[in-house]
């Protein structure tokens, strides 16, 4: 069924690019946007959740780690056992650890793609190959 009503909602215009912008995060146009928000729904999330799970997951092994580590540096009973070359592959593990979680951050958007994010990238990649 076709909407055939329409609201007229007086805004700035720094309040409509706001409204615009929150529309393109969320995957929709204005309208659908607007509609939403206005009937008291909550747009569907852009953030990837595989990605925000893959990062805790990363997260969490440094947080283990580093509470390894700090047994260590106690002296807790526990970690007695461990020599200095358990300490250097603990350093070490920990370093890979967080340069795997700096490498999870900047390989990939946090953000799922949307259709407005592809419409951007297109006009941007076509207004700098038109460039002299």
């Amino acid at each position: 069924m076709r909407r055939i009503q329409h609201i007229r909602v007086p805004v700035f215009p720094e309040e409509k690019s706001d409204i615009e912008r929150r529309a393109a995060c969320a995957g929709g146009s204005v309208a659908a946007y607007l509609r939403t928000v206005g009937m008291s729904y909550q747009p569907p999330s852009v953030i990837d959740a595989g990605r925000v799970r893959e990062l805790l997951a990363i997260n969490g092994d440094l947080g283990r780690l580093g509470g390894l580590l700090k047994m260590w540096l106690v002296d807790d009973r526990r970690v007695q056992h461990f020599t200095t070359r358990d300490l250097d592959e603990l350093l070490d593990r920990i370093d890979r650890t967080r340069a795997k979680l700096d490498d999870a951050i900047d390989a990939l958007p946090l953000l799922r793609p949307t259709a407005v994010d592809s419409q951007v990238l297109a006009a941007k990649s076509s207004s700098e190959t038109s460039e002299p």
